[in-house]
Order: C-alpha cells, then sequence, then structure tokens
C-alpha cells in the first residue's frame, strides 16, 4: 500500500496528533491529552483473540513500536528490514495493511561486528527520523517523507560496544535527549545522555540499571509516555515486569513493580498504545503479533 492509496490527510494528521482539524476522534484527542493519568496495569493484562500475522513480509520478526495509534513499525532480522503496517482502526491490530519496507542490508552486516539486526524505534512526534540498532551499533536515517521508511537517508552511526555486549531493544525518552539499550548478557538496562536531542552522533553521559536479580534474557525496553514507568520483556522468563521511576526517565531511579507472565512460544517485541489500555507483543516463532487488553 502506497501513500497515494490512502487518506493522507487522515493518516498523517493522525500520526502527528492534528486530531480536530483533520477529524479524528474526540475521543482519540482526550485520551492523548491525559496519558500522563492511565495506569498502564500488567497485572490485570489479558490475552484477546486479535492478532496480525507479520510472516508474509517478515521472518524472525523482534523489535516493535506502535506510533499514535496508527503506525506500527516490525524489524524483520531474517530479511534485516524494517516493515510498516497501518491501523485502519486506531490500536486494532486485526485491521493492519503493510504500509512500506526499508532494507538494512548496506548498513547492518557491514561491520564486524553482527550481521542482525533487532531494535527499531522512529521519533513519534516529527516521524522524520529512524533508529535501528543490531547489538552494538545504532544506525540514524533521515525520513524525507515523514513516517515513510522507504524514504530513509543514512545521517549517523555510534559503536556502543564499550559499554554493551548483547543489545536487543530501544527506546528514546519524550524529548529525544536519552537512549536506552537493554543488554541480555549484561542484564542491564544502558542509558547515554545525547549531547543533541534525537541525534546519536555524541553522547555525554552515561549510566545503567543492573536487573540480573530479576531477568533471564531480556530483550525489549518501553516506557510510559511520561517516563514514569518502564516495561521489560523477558523471553527467558516469559514475562513482562514494570518497573516504578521514582525520578521519571531516570533509569538509576527504578525499583521493580509488578510480573507478569505471557504465554507465547518465543515473545521478542513488545510494545503499548498510546494510553496503556492496550498491549502488543511479537511472537517471533510464527511472526504474529498478538494484541492484549488491560482488565477484564
Amino acid at each position: 500500500m502506497k501513500l497515494a492509496t490512502l487518506n493522507k490527510k487522515y493518516f498523517l494528521g493522525c500520526l502527528f496528533g492534528i486530531f480536530t482539524i483533520l477529524g479524528c476522534s474526540s475521543d482519540d484527542t482526550q485520551l492523548n491529552q491525559n496519558q500522563d493519568d492511565v495506569f498502564f496495569a500488567i497485572e490485570s493484562l489479558r490475552p484477546t483473540q486479535k492478532q496480525f500475522n507479520t510472516s508474509e513480509k517478515t521472518a524472525n520478526a523482534r523489535g516493535l513500536q506502535l506510533i499514535n495509534d496508527t503506525l506500527m513499525i516490525v524489524f524483520s532480522r531474517g530479511t534485516n528490514k524494517a516493515e510498516s503496517y497501518i491501523l485502519s482502526v486506531e490500536g486494532e491490530i486485526e485491521t493492519a495493511t503493510h504500509f512500506t519496507s526499508f532494507s538494512t542490508s548496506n548498513y547492518i552486516g557491514s561491520t564486524a561486528q553482527g550481521e542482525n539486526g533487532h531494535g527499531v524505534f522512529i521519533d513519534p512526534t516529527e516521524l522524520s527520523k529512524m533508529w535501528i540498532y543490531n547489538r552494538t551499533e545504532i544506525w540514524q536515517f533521515n525520513l524525507s517523507v515523514p513516517g515513510e521508511l522507504s524514504s530513509a537517508q543514512n545521517s549517523g552511526y555510534y559503536d556502543f560496544s564499550n559499554q554493551v555486549e548483547r543489545g536487543h531493544g530501544i527506546f528514546f525518552n519524550a524529548n529525544g535527549t536519552s537512549l536506552y539499550i537493554d543488554d541480555r548478557n549484561k542484564a542491564v538496562i544502558h542509558q547515554f545522555e545525547l549531547t543533541n536531542p534525537w541525534d546519536i552522533s555524541e553522547v555525554e553521559a552515561y549510566q545503567f540499571l543492573d536487573i540480573s536479580e530479576q531477568h533471564e534474557a531480556i530483550r525489549a525496553t518501553v516506557f510510559k509516555p511520561n517516563g514514569s514507568l518502564m516495561f521489560t520483556l523477558d523471553t527467558g522468563l516469559q514475562e513482562i515486569k514494570s518497573y516504578q521511576l521514582e525520578d521519571n526517565w531516570n533509569v538509576s531511579s527504578a525499583v521493580l513493580s509488578h510480573s507478569k507472565s505471557i504465554d507465547l512460544s518465543n515473545p521478542r517485541g513488545f510494545t503499548w498504545n498510546s494510553d496503556g489500555s492496550k498491549a502488543y507483543i511479537m511472537d517471533t516463532d510464527t511472526g504474529m503479533i498478538h494484541q492484549y487488553k488491560v482488565g477484564e
């Protein structure tokens, strides 16, 4: 599906949050305005029968990111491509349709450090930058057409191998000044302070959180939009864990809050919808994204 076949004004308007001007529902506007009031309660997370199979486009799919309940990003390790999907009904994974692709074959595998990608992230405010991560390295891309992966142009690179041994998921804080990378081998979550927001070319500070007592094989890390909660996906324990951050976005202040078992054969990617009422988990064995809900 190409941009020309979509209602472009609706699509871009919803992604940028211009709800009242371009016709998104008032309920969705209210949810985005009240993000800080939502609980994101993993202890009441329940599976639904809603799912979407990405295997036609992916192999050994990993990283997930849902942006403004409309644009779903998936990284396919087996093909080393980022794939995007449009949800025609906001937050409902069953309504996903393939949108665009981007091959990282000219980047991941071009060095000696790793041939397989894992993490993917697009800045959720402007949709103008994308980052792809293998185990220790990150590549930055500008999107000349916001949200359209096929318009990506390389704009940066950074090697984290001095700190990171076997990273998987990546995440940025709300203003793009901090980058988070989970590390399966070291059992830590790394936090890098960037000299310039949304630019990985220079790091000015570093800290980490030791999660070795709670985790076996961490492979995804995401945050509540205000940075007060952090969520981790452990593929060995098959659990999602939540951490309360006493200092928002500061991983050194994180305290384990809850754990929730996930009954999937090989969960590898994890993301929330905008208000925390729905979660999405990738089962890499099947390429299936499973939708969960909070509460009964």
